[in-house]
C-alpha cells in the first residue's frame, strides 16, 4: 500500500477566450484541484482534496477526512465538507464488529451553516460465506425509512431501501 499519493490539475479551455459572448466571464482556466493522501499504517489514513479559484483567489471547495481502524475489524471515519455557497458539513461513520459475523453501523452528518441534521443512519448487519444481510434506519432531511436487505456475494442485492 503506497504511503503518499498527491495529485494537482488544472485545465486550459482553447475555445474559451476566442468567445465574444459577453455572458462569459472569459475564464479558460479551470480551478486548480489538488489532492493528497497519505497512509503511515495499516490503521490509519488522511485525505484532504480541495479546488481554489486563481480568478476569485478563494477556495471553491476543500474536504478533509481521517480513517482509522484496528485488527480486529472495527472503523471510523471522519470527514469536514465544504463546498462555495452550497454547503459545509461534518461527516461520520463507523464501523463496530460485534462477533465473527455480526457488525453494528452508524453514520451522520450536520450541516454546520444550519446547525441541522443532515442524515442519521444505524443498522446491522450479519455476513455469511456467500450472503449477508442487513437491517438500517435512516432519517434523512426528515424523510424516515427502514431497509432490510439481502446480498448473495458476487449477484447482489434484493430488498427493500
Amino acid at each position: 500500500q503506497p504511503f503518499c499519493r498527491f495529485k494537482l490539475e488544472q485545465s486550459y479551455d482553447i475555445s474559451e477566450p476566442g468567445t465574444e459572448d459577453s455572458s462569459l466571464k472569459n475564464h479558460p482556466f479551470s480551478p486548480i484541484y489538488g489532492e493528497i493522501e497519505l497512509t503511515p499504517g495499516d490503521f490509519l489514513s488522511l485525505q484532504a482534496d480541495t479546488k481554489w479559484s486563481p480568478y476569485e483567489l478563494d477556495f471553491q471547495s476543500r474536504n478533509f477526512s481521517i480513517g482509522l481502524k484496528n485488527r480486529r475489524g472495527d472503523r471510523l471515519f471522519l470527514e469536514y465538507r465544504y463546498n462555495e455557497d452550497l454547503s459545509e458539513s461534518f461527516f461520520t461513520e463507523t464501523e463496530i464488529r460485534l462477533s465473527e459475523k455480526w457488525f453494528a453501523f452508524a453514520d451522520y452528518e450536520r450541516d454546520l451553516n444550519e446547525g441541522e441534521d443532515i442524515r442519521t443512519s444505524i443498522g446491522f448487519l450479519y455476513t455469511s460465506s456467500c450472503w449477508s444481510a442487513d437491517f438500517s434506519y435512516t432519517n434523512e432531511n426528515n424523510d424516515r425509512r427502514y431497509a432490510f436487505m439481502i446480498n448473495l456475494n458476487g449477484l447482489g442485492g434484493i430488498g427493500s431501501k
